[in-house]
């Protein structure tokens, strides 16, 4: 039995993957190889996904035998939901059972130490390094430790339900499955995720990656043009024109929005104060943090946290 575990605010494209796949699997091998069984952490009926979509659902306390492979689905709930979840998860493991873990229930495994490491999707990279454990998060799409798997979740769920429906059928049905879906290929568990504002791993390698690199490196005490230009030996008009050239805008103006972006995930997935957070991330004042970020997304970050948008 396949049961996929939800909370409120769950992740629909990793539900909506991860049944698919086996619905597909099931269809094409013309007999149920994979039953499936769609349940909540909670004791509700219904839940809500990120985005307002309504299920119906098992409550985890009304269901009586241990799943053989259990999905637990990231979500805005997850970090709440994790002591809910964890002891079903430590009991389908415990008994020979296989457990994924998703996203953001991923992240919450390995920020309460219930996981020596773990795929982590790139935005929550910025929480684990406030909590100073982001050398225990990989950036692969998913790992695997005996019979725990954890992945970046979203697209991600593809890669691993196909990879175990090869484990538990054959590469034949993972093939079928795949072409069925329309993904051209498989990508392996440790493919690096494509991430973030300067996607570095889709870059050569160059003076403007290298750039992008420092940036990245250093967005609590952001350098300046003549800064980052002295230390990949160009002069600030060449690492300018670069800029301009292959991203349209300007190495500080880049800069900027990549530590905006950082502040909005901080913002979202953090509890840390805005000033912190402003701090963090290289703005000096709260004051000209909020502005610059009222003029990239429209509203202020209070006005982010209060909404919870």
């Amino acid at each position: 039995m396949v049961e996929i575990l939800l909370a409120q605010g769950f992740v629909a494209t990793e539900l909506a993957i991860a049944f698919d796949s086996f619905r597909i699997a099931n269809r094409l091998a013309g007999r149920e190889l994979f039953r499936l069984q769609i349940v909540s952490v909670d004791a509700a009926n219904t839940l809500t996904s990120l985005g307002g979509m309504e299920i119906t659902v098992t409550p985890m306390d009304s269901t009586t035998n241990l799943p053989d492979l259990l999905i637990v689905t990231g979500g805005s709930e997850m970090a709440r939901a994790l002591r809910r979840f964890l002891p079903r998860l430590q009991r389908v493991r415990n008994a020979g059972g296989l457990a994924v873990v998703l996203s953001d229930a991923a992240q919450a495994l390995l920020t309460a130490g219930a996981a020596e490491t773990a795929a982590v999707h790139w935005e929550g990279r910025p929480m684990l390094e406030e909590a100073g454990i982001a050398e225990r998060g990989t950036n692969t799409l998913f790992t695997r430790s005996g019979n725990l798997v954890t992945s970046a979740g979203m697209a991600a769920t593809a890669d691993v339900v196909l990879a175990l429906i090869a484990e538990m059928t054959s590469l034949v049905l993972m093939r079928d499955v795949g072409r069925v879906l329309l993904l051209e290929r498989l990508r392996m568990a440790e493919s690096e995720q494509p991430q973030g504002l300067s996607d570095l791993a889709s870059l050569p390698d160059g003076p403007l990656r290298k750039a992008l690199k420092a940036m990245e490196t250093n967005i609590e005490f952001p350098q300046s043009t003549a800064e980052i230009a002295q230390s990949i030996n160009l002069s600030a008009r060449q690492l300018e024109r670069l800029f301009a050239r292959h991203l349209g805008k300007s190495p500080q103006a880049y800069s900027r929005d990549l530590r905006l972006h950082r502040a909005r995930t901080l913002i979202e997935g953090s509890s840390l104060s805005l000033t912190e957070i402003a701090l963090s991330c290289g703005f000096e004042g709260s004051a000209h943090f909020s502005r610059l970020f009222k003029q990239r997304y429209g509203m202020t970050p209070i006005m982010l946290r209060s909404y919870g948008l």
